[in-house]
C-alpha cells in the first residue's frame, strides 16, 4: 500500500518501497508487524525477477522458530474436492501474485506453514479477513462461492482435514464451528491441477 519512490545515484535508476509495517491500512486479527523495511531495486539489471517464488526468498524458507514449527492445527471443516480445485484456480488468478504460488508469502503474508500458524487465527477469523478485505485491490469483489473455494484450497494446503467425507461444501457464510478450528504449521500441497 506504500507509494513507490524513484531516484538516481551516479546515473543508475532505482525504485524503492516501504514494506512491513502496515501504516494506516490495518488488517483485523493479524499480529502486529515487527518493523518496516525499505526495498530498493536497481533498474536495468540484466537478470530480472518476476513476482513468483524463483529468485526470491519465500517466507516458508526462512527457518521458523522451533515452537512455531511444532504448532498443530485443531479441528476439521467441511469442503469438497471440487472446491479445492476451483479454489486453486481462483487463488492462482487473484491471490498468488501477492501471497505466492505456494502460499509462502511474497509481498503479502504467508497463508500456510509455520509463519502463518504462529498467528493462531481461527478459520472463522481467516475467513472474515479473506471475504471482507481480499483481494486487496478490490475487497469483496469475488463471489461467495469463489471465496468459499479459496478457503477450501488454502485449508487443504494447510492439512486441515475435510469433514463429511468431502461431500459437504465449505460454507458461504460464517459458522460458529469455524471459530473452533485453527491452522497448524504442516503443509499438504495438492497435486497440480490439470486444466
Amino acid at each position: 500500500m506504500a507509494p513507490l519512490s524513484t531516484f538516481a545515484i551516479a546515473g543508475e535508476q532505482y525504485v524503492s518501497i516501504l514494506v512491513g509495517q502496515p501504516g494506516i491500512q490495518k488488517t483485523a486479527n493479524l499480529p502486529p508487524a515487527h518493523g518496516s523495511y525499505v526495498l530498493a531495486y536497481k533498474l536495468g539489471v540484466v537478470h530480472s525477477v518476476t513476482n513468483g517464488a524463483e529468485g526470491q526468498i519465500p517466507m516458508a524458507s526462512i527457518p521458523p522458530s522451533s515452537s512455531s514449527a511444532n504448532i498443530v492445527g485443531i479441528g476439521t471443516v467441511p469442503y469438497t474436492p471440487e472446491q479445492v480445485v476451483r479454489g486453486q484456480a481462483v487463488y492462482s488468478a487473484q491471490c498468488a501474485s501477492c501471497h505466492g504460488d505456494r502460499l509462502q508469502g511474497i509481498s503479502a503474508p504467508a497463508l500456510a506453514g509455520a509463519s502463518f500458524a504462529k498467528s493462531h487465527l481461527s478459520v472463522s477469523q481467516i475467513r472474515n479477513v479473506v471475504v471482507t478485505q481480499m483481494p486487496l485491490s478490490a475487497p469483496g469483489s469475488l463471489s461467495p462461492d469463489d471465496y468459499a473455494s479459496v478457503m477450501a484450497y488454502t485449508l487443504s494446503y494447510s492439512c486441515v482435514k475435510s469433514e463429511g467425507n468431502g461431500k459437504i461444501p465449505f460454507p458461504t457464510t460464517d459458522q460458529p464451528d469455524l471459530a473452533k478450528v485453527t491452522i497448524g504449521a504442516k503443509t499438504c500441497p495438492p497435486a497440480p491441477s490439470r486444466r
